[in-house]
């Protein structure tokens, strides 16, 4: 069994109990990331998409780990393009937000509430 290292980003009023990871440089990150002995990291919590990910993405993935993240895809996601991306699709987006094209373009997974469909990455 492989190990992983999980960054969360908390979002409102968890962020307050939850790690600052945020608040690190992406090369505070990888140092923290570094000590263990985990080579894939998973982002997760909040939605991600509003954050530009691609020095902390790229920075992680040419230092030879493999990076995932989950995003609902209502919102552009900037990250490296070997980022594994799962776009959960819930069943009721909040304002009748539907899941942007370029989300789906980009994802290698989707989440529906009652199924899953992985597509191969070249990375």
């Amino acid at each position: 069994m492989k190990s992983a290292y999980l960054l969360r980003f908390a979002s409102g009023a968890r962020r307050h109990t939850v790690g600052c990871w945020s608040k690190m440089s992406p090369k505070e990150l990888l140092l923290a990331v570094g000590v263990f002995n985990a080579r894939q990291v998973f982002i997760t919590g909040g939605e991600l998409a509003p954050h530009d990910l691609r020095p902390l993405t790229t920075l992680l993935i040419t230092s030879s780990f493999s990076v995932q993240l989950e995003t609902s895809g209502i919102i552009a996601i900037q990250v490296h393009p070997c980022t594994w991306v799962t776009v959960n699709q819930r069943s009721a987006l909040p304002g009748g937000l539907t899941v942007l094209d370029e989300a789906l373009t980009l994802a290698n997974e989707f989440k529906r509430p009652s199924t899953s469909l992985s597509i191969s990455t070249n990375c």
